[in-house]
Formats: structure tokens, sequence, C-alpha cells
């Protein structure tokens, strides 16, 4: 796997999103949210531009995280489904991008962290990405593309 440090600008990003609080057990649920708020821009005439997962406070057992899809235009906000403005910027992290499953992220995940540990970085208080570069519809499950992307700070 390789594993590097870059300097990652973003533009503002408009998303209709879904916050999940999951552990490893429920992370399928991940999926759904993604299908119900893609389904709900459709249904409303937006124009999808991308997902992408933005990771907030995390522990050991649950994982807190923004499922989102980004659109040109936000649209009205409809029960979990909410629509925000993802502000863009330019930091350093550590970044690599898994090829495969879903299932085996959390394996590049593990691989990413103890990696920049083993450099000496320490994360930075911004949310960590997990940008699908394409889709289960698109391509197969071995020829998925995730970027992984953890802001860090020596």
């Amino acid at each position: 796997m390789n594993f590097e440090i870059k300097t990652k600008k973003f533009e503002d990003i408009n998303v209709m999103y879904i916050f999940q609080s999951l552990s490893m057990e429920n992370i399928e649920e991940m999926g759904k949210a993604f299908e119900k708020a893609a389904a709900y821009v459709m249904q409303h005439g937006g124009e999808i531009s991308g997902s992408f997962t933005l990771y907030g406070e995390c522990t050991e057992e649950i994982m807190n995280m923004d499922c989102c899809i980004a659109v040109k235009k936000l649209l009205p906000e409809s029960g979990e489904i909410k629509a925000k403005t993802v502000p863009g910027g330019e930091f350093t992290a550590a970044c690599t991008v898994h090829k495969g499953s879903y299932s085996e992220l959390g394996k590049t995940w593990e691989g990413l962290m103890e990696w920049i540990s083993k450099e000496g970085y320490s994360f930075d208080n911004k949310p960590m990405r997990e940008i699908y570069i394409n889709m289960p519809m698109q391509v197969p499950e071995n020829e998925l593309l995730t970027e992984i992307i953890i802001p860090i700070k020596k």
C-alpha cells in the first residue's frame, strides 16, 4: 500500500447528507444512508457530482460520520436528510487510495493510521474523509477506488 503526505486543497462543496453514528457491527447502514440520500437528490431534480464520507469524532466502538452526496445546488431538508456547505480549505494530510471492496477498507485505514504514528505525525483537528472515486454500479467490486484522507500535523 502506498501512503504519502500531500497538501490537499478543497473548494466549498454543497452536500445533502445523513448523519450516522455506527459501530463495525452495523457499518452496512452507511451504504443505506448513501442510497437514501442519493435517491432523495434524484427525486428532487438535483444533480449529483460525487459522494464522500466526513468522519467526526470516533472511538474504537463508534464512528460518527456524515454520508455526503455532493450536489450543484442545495435542496430543501427532509427528515434525516440535511443540507450544508462543507467549507473548503487547504491542509496537510496522509493519503492513500484503496482499491477493492469496501469491506476491506478497515485494513487500509489501520495501515495508514499506523504509518502516521510511525512517521511522527499526529492527527489534526479536521474531519477525515473517504472520497469514492467510482461506484459499485460502475465497476466490479475489486475495481472500486476510495481515497482516504487524514489531516495531520507534526
